[in-house]
């Protein structure tokens, strides 16, 4: 279709500013947020870079003890911040892909293809004012304060 070629051509001249507002937006996210403590940042290789498909932060189990990730994700909820958790899927049942030599390795987590319990997804944002980015920052400190205080 011509109109979406001259849609997508006209995004397309915008994509390196949105990409770059993207990588700065959910890099001063993630940089903040990992200050907290009971959040980390996910283990990344080197030479790679970050890409914010979703902003993934790791709940440090030994902070937060008892407190199961979905606590931490209703508490976040309840403060305004929408996560979106993975679910967990029956590849075997969905296709043949746990029998297929081209995936026979394993993830970092020792799964198959499903993430592990301690992260939380952010959805990645291109352009937020910075008010709102401290309101995300504020309500992970207050819920990893609440902790604290328990």
């Amino acid at each position: 279709h011509v109109a979406a070629l001259i849609i997508g051509n006209e995004q397309l001249k915008r994509y390196d500013e949105k990409l770059k507002c993207n990588r700065e937006t959910n890099a001063y996210l993630e940089k903040r947020i990992v200050e907290i403590p009971g959040f980390s940042k996910i283990h990344s290789s080197e030479y790679a870079s970050r890409v914010y498909w979703k902003l993934v932060i790791v709940l440090d189990k030994a902070y937060w003890k008892d407190w199961s990730t979905e606590k931490v994700v209703s508490m976040l909820r309840e403060r305004g911040i929408i996560l979106e958790q993975f679910h967990s899927y029956d590849f075997a049942y969905e296709n043949d892909i746990l029998n297929n030599d081209r995936y026979t390795g394993r993830l970092i987590n020792e799964s198959n293809m499903t993430p592990p319990d301690n992260l939380l997804f952010l959805p990645t944002f291109v352009r937020l004012k910075r008010e709102s980015l401290d309101g995300i920052i504020e309500a992970f400190r207050e819920v990893s304060e609440e902790r604290e205080r328990l």
